[in-house]
């Protein structure tokens, strides 16, 4: 389970992040993203209930850093539809 964080100090390392979640369960790794001016890092957890409750304590501690669960990929609705344009259909009702 992979774990997105964002909005942290721009000089960490890969090895501080790794040791700062690793308090709550098994980092297996950790990617850097530095292409935007906001940094982001995914981090990768052994176990999903390591990943829930590491997100749940980094909530309750109120950190400087915005954590959520990283998504599985993009979801591209226009690719369903001719011309790009939304059918009727992809409206929930």
């Amino acid at each position: 389970m992979q774990i997105y964080v964002r909005h942290y100090k721009k000089k960490i390392t890969k090895d501080e992040i790794a040791n700062l979640f690793g308090r709550f369960g098994t980092v297996e790794h950790v990617n850097i993203i530095t292409e935007n001016n906001i940094p982001e890092a995914y981090v990768k957890m052994s176990k999903l209930s390591e990943a829930d409750y590491v997100i749940s304590q980094f909530k309750k501690e109120n950190h400087n850093f915005q954590i959520n669960r990283a998504r599985s990929g993009h979801i591209d609705r226009r690719k369903h539809c001719r011309l790009g344009g939304r059918r009727k259909s992809d409206f929930v009702e």
